[in-house]
Order: C-alpha cells, then structure tokens, then sequence
C-alpha cells in the first residue's frame, strides 16, 4: 500500500533518542534532512521556506561544499566566533588547503548521501 501524499509535499519526524526533527521533501526522495527548528509547525515552515535551497543541495558533491568552508566571511568562522573561537587568517587558510588538497581529492566527487556513519561497537553495514 503507497503512503498517502501530504498537500505540500513535506513529511516530519522525531528522533527518539534526542528529539531532533527530521523533513523529507517530495521532490528529494529517500533521504530525511535534519531541521534546526524542534517545534512541528516551525519545522515545516522552516522546510516551506528553504525548499528551493534544500533540493538544490542535494544535487551537489562534497567538493561543493568544501569551497570556501573556511573563508574569514564563510558561515562555519561566522559560527565559532558567536562562540567565542577566533582564528587567524594563515590558520584559516591552512585548513581550507588541507580541505583543497587532501579531503577534496580523496572525496570531493562523492554525493553527500554516498557518505554513511561509521560503524558502532566494531559493527559492519550487513550486520
């Protein structure tokens, strides 16, 4: 029996073990997006609002994502400094050649979704 489609095209869920909020959008098939809102109603506004951004990550690779990650302006120094982290500018930039040189090269032309969490407790994937 199929799922029955909701209007929008927007499911949600709840992780049990700490209640983080999960969306699937119609449109990305098979895989759940982690919310940073913890409300029902804020977490499927939040996924209303950044749809077009959400779908349009999903068809990207990791090398994307690395581009720029550890710029002075870039969102994750922008993070560390509302936390009280500061970085000097050759830090800054010997981490973003770390990522260039060694990460990209290694996995940048994998998809995001081709990455999955290491095994716990010396499990495999087919256990």
């Amino acid at each position: 029996m199929a799922r029955l489609k909701n209007e929008d095209g927007i499911r949600e869920k709840t992780r049990v073990q700490d209640g983080i909020q999960h969306i699937h959008l119609e449109e990305y098939s098979g895989h759940w997006i982690v919310s940073p809102e913890y409300n029902r109603k804020k977490v499927k506004a939040w996924a209303k609002r950044n749809r077009d951004r959400l779908i349009f990550r999903a068809d990207n690779n990791l090398a994307f994502y690395c581009k720029g990650f550890h710029a002075q302006d870039g969102l994750w120094v922008r993070r560390q400094m509302d936390k009280g982290h500061h970085y000097t500018a050759l830090h800054l930039k010997n981490r973003q050649t770390y990522l260039d040189n060694y990460f990209c090269q290694t996995f940048g032309s994998q998809k995001p979704e081709g990455v999955s969490e290491p095994a716990v407790n010396g499990e495999t994937e087919t256990e």
